[in-house]
């Protein structure tokens, strides 16, 4: 679930990091671009997610546990 967003406000990404766990899914995030107007201003790599759980997604995508 894209927890960390341009978007989400803390209490949106509190609400989500809950959820994630509590169903056992990984937590994603990130400012990917879609073009002008179609989200707050935001710059590319704007937002990023936490270091722990980065390394937490990549080792779920590299089958390392």
């Amino acid at each position: 679930i894209e927890v960390w967003h341009s978007d989400h406000s803390p209490e949106q990404q509190t609400y989500y990091a809950a959820l994630a766990d509590r169903l056992g899914i990984a937590k994603s995030g990130g400012s990917d671009y879609h073009g002008d107007g179609l989200h707050r201003a935001c710059r590319l790599g704007g937002v990023q997610l936490p270091p722990a759980e980065f390394a937490r997604l990549e080792a779920l995508t590299t089958g390392a546990r």
